[in-house]
């Protein structure tokens, strides 16, 4: 098992080493966007972040890191299945991000109309420990005291 995640983790970081710098650059910017805030994310960086992530998307359709921040950027938009379509698309491409899996379970516990399932969020966090987080991806703002 620790092999295993020693081979995800060295992935991952091979993966940062493997963007374009265009990708690079504009992932750099959705984190300061997201990143810099204190509590929930302003609605103009949110529509700033997606825009950049959209257009991103277009250029590098299979590029799972802007999958995983469009998908934070959507789910605190309030945009839950939306945001589900681009992450777990991440998830079945074969990214081993940590905040891809916080993400899909932040979806999960926030998802309206009786959709939220708490079991499929908790089987999401509890692959958190065993993962890293990419330094270009964002994790959607999330209250767990709000629960």
């Amino acid at each position: 098992m620790i092999k295993k995640i020693e081979e995800e983790v060295q992935e991952a970081s091979e993966e940062v080493q493997r963007q374009p710098q265009e990708v690079e650059e504009s992932l750099a910017e959705v984190v300061l966007l997201n990143g810099g805030l204190w509590g929930y994310p302003e609605k103009e960086n949110l529509n700033k972040a997606e825009q950049i992530l959209r257009a991103l998307l277009l250029n590098y359709p299979e590029n799972t890191l802007v999958m995983t921040s469009l998908g934070a950027v959507l789910c605190d938009a309030g945009k839950y299945d939306e945001a589900l379509k681009y992450l777990e698309r991440a998830e079945r491409l074969g990214a081993v991000d940590r905040n891809l899996f916080e993400n899909i379970g932040i979806v999960w516990m926030n998802k309206a109309d009786g959709q939220s399932d708490k079991k499929k969020a908790l089987s999401y966090f509890k692959k958190l420990s065993v993962l890293q987080a990419n330094k270009l991806s964002i994790k959607a703002w999330f209250d767990p005291h709000g629960y």
